[in-house]
């Protein structure tokens, strides 16, 4: 069943009392298809209270659970994602309730001194709806195991009694706490692993380049997918730093290669784009430097 259907099935169910996981290796796409696709198709879903006369649309707030210290630390980094105060377009980039805003705030509720636990029981004074929302917490592998479980059960209370509805993302496999993993059970019903689809992402990442790179990436994707294969490398993020680079290398090969053959230009293209991808493959596996310049690297992938 694909993740697409799912999350829509989910999405649009009433009264769910669970959350769905997306699970998958750092760099195998998890987030760029939660903000490329997902979140598109969910905020085309109508919610329950939609209307002919009021139509009514889910939201998506994409929340990090890095750095989060506490359930304080969550219910302000909420609420920070889904008021309409922080969407407003006159409240600067990247102000928030810790900064100036929690001091005015503060001032208002005449609390001089504020931590997380002043901040979080101050926003008893506001309403979010989050009937409207679909709250999607990245990084979960990222939280400290002490504070795991503590977390969790706040997400699920918001899952169970509030009904609101949640999606997780995270590298699962790094997740090795025992009591986790029988927690999971209580407010995970699906899980949903992606595995990185080299070939298809060179064609996706190919259509923010100018039209000659683009064309020569969709013409040599098979080509890109093997060496990848070869190099045992999936992550896309490694794809998309190697297409940055080679970016430049392609112009300047068209520019300085004087050829009336396009064979020849594409040859050499083609030669330079297996050393680009093989160097930033190892490169990116943090390979010492000596490693990098030795050209045997090249030639197990290339003879593989």
């Amino acid at each position: 069943m694909q993740i697409d259907k799912i999350i829509k099935d989910y999405v649009s169910a009433k009264d769910t009392d669970y959350a769905i996981m997306i699970d998958g290796e750092w760099g195998a796409g998890k987030s760029w298809y939660w903000e490329n696709v997902l979140t598109e198709q969910i905020e085309n879903l109508p919610t329950k209270d939609n209307t002919e006369e009021k139509p009514s649309y889910y939201n998506v707030a994409k929340i990090s659970l890095f750095g989060i210290s506490s359930v304080d630390d969550l219910q302000i980094k909420i609420f920070e994602e889904t008021s309409t105060f922080f969407a407003n377009k006159y409240v600067k980039t990247g102000v928030k309730l810790t900064g100036m805003v929690l001091n005015k705030v503060a001032g208002f509720f005449n609390v001089s001194e504020t931590n997380a636990k002043d901040v979080s029981d101050l926003l008893g004074e506001f309403s979010v709806n989050l009937d409207h929302y679909v709250l999607c917490f990245d990084d979960l592998e990222r939280i400290k195991t002490s504070l795991l479980i503590e977390l969790l059960g706040y997400i699920n209370t918001l899952v169970e009694q509030v009904k609101v509805k949640v999606v997780f993302i995270c590298n699962e496999s790094e997740l090795k706490d025992v009591d986790y993993h029988k927690y999971k059970e209580k407010i995970v019903r699906f899980t949903h692993t992606i595995k990185s689809d080299i070939a298809k992402m060179v064609v996706e990442f190919a259509r923010e380049r100018n039209n000659d790179y683009s064309n020569y990436l969709n013409e040599r994707k098979g080509f890109i997918a093997s060496v990848f294969q070869k190099g045992n490398c999936s992550n896309l993020r490694t794809l998309k730093y190697n297409l940055d680079i080679f970016e430049h290398i392609y112009d300047v090969v068209l520019k300085t290669i004087q050829s009336d053959k396009d064979q020849h230009v594409n040859a050499i293209a083609d030669y330079m784009l297996l050393l680009s991808m093989v160097y930033s493959i190892e490169y990116r596996r943090d390979n010492d430097e000596t490693k990098l310049k030795d050209a045997k690297f090249v030639l197990r992938v290339n003879k593989k």
